[in-house]
């Protein structure tokens, strides 16, 4: 089960490749989604359903509110996310080039 706690909510700092453009209890709950995720990313456990029980959302309200604000569905939202730190971490390692990484990234998420 994943957790969450307001203290770590203060501390949010997000790469996202939308802008967001909602009412205060959609930002509320965006930066609430995206915290458990960042959060739990390389944890297998985190999934469509382990964020909906955390949310406390149905995975149709879930999917809906993502589709509507990223135009992924939930689990690909997910798989964006682990995709991009993985990324990041290549590009902090030195891991072949940016062309190659971007590559083999686009190949996975197709």
């Amino acid at each position: 089960m994943l957790s969450f706690t307001k203290q770590q909510s203060a501390h949010l700092s997000l790469n996202c490749s939308f802008t967001i453009h909602m009412t205060t209890p959609e930002s509320r709950f965006f930066t609430r989604l995206n915290l458990l995720i960042k959060d739990h990313l390389d944890e297998a456990a985190l999934s469509t359903d382990s964020l909906c029980s955390e949310l406390g959302v149905s995975r149709s309200q879930l999917h809906r509110l993502l589709k509507e604000q990223s135009g992924l569905a939930a689990s690909r939202y997910i798989r964006q996310r682990r995709l991009n730190r993985y990324y990041d971490k290549g590009v902090a390692m030195g891991l072949g080039s940016a062309e190659e990484r971007a590559q083999k990234a686009r190949a996975i998420i197709k």
